[in-house]
Order: structure tokens, then sequence, then C-alpha cells
């Protein structure tokens, strides 16, 4: 989840147990600790993280996803500054 914020999506995404992990990305220093701090303050589940990245430099996890959700269209270069929700399905390799 890159530019994941204060860290809400993170939360609902890893309390919802759907889910075996979740991790939520932002390339700020102070966004990835907000996160991180709201994340502790809200018991979620053992795999639910956040980590200081850039999205398009992010190595992931072993493993892989199984898909990867963005917020904010802006993100991914959509142009216009639109907001949106896009879920992408992230097949993994057999």
């Amino acid at each position: 989840m890159p530019g994941c914020g204060r860290g809400y999506d993170v939360v609902y995404l890893g309390k919802s147990g759907h889910f075996g992990a979740v991790t939520g990305l932002d390339v700020a220093p102070s966004g990835a600790a907000a996160a991180t701090a709201y994340l502790a303050s809200q018991g979620v589940p053992e795999g639910v993280t956040v980590a200081c990245a850039d999205f398009f430099q992010f190595d992931g996890v072993p493993g892989g996803y199984d898909l990867i959700y963005v917020r904010f269209d802006r993100h991914l270069g959509g142009g216009g500054g639109g907001k949106g929700e896009h879920v992408v399905p992230c097949p993994r390799p057999t």
C-alpha cells in the first residue's frame, strides 16, 4: 500500500482477516513513523507492518503479494491529480 499516510487503511486491511500479511509503504520517514505508531495503538495482528520506502524501488516481501492496493492514482502517474482506488491482483508465479 504505497503512500499509506497515517495507516488507517493498513489497519483496516490487516484486521479484516482476508490477508495473512499487509505492508504499508510511505516514502516520508515522518509518515512511516506516524503509521507505525498508529498500528501499535490499534493492536494489529502479526504481519501487519509499515516500511519507509519508495514504492518504485521497494523489493517487497519474500513470496510477493496477492494484490496491491493504491488509494490515490497520482502515485502511479495517473496524471490530473484525481483521486481513486485501485486494486491490482498479483498472481503468484507457479
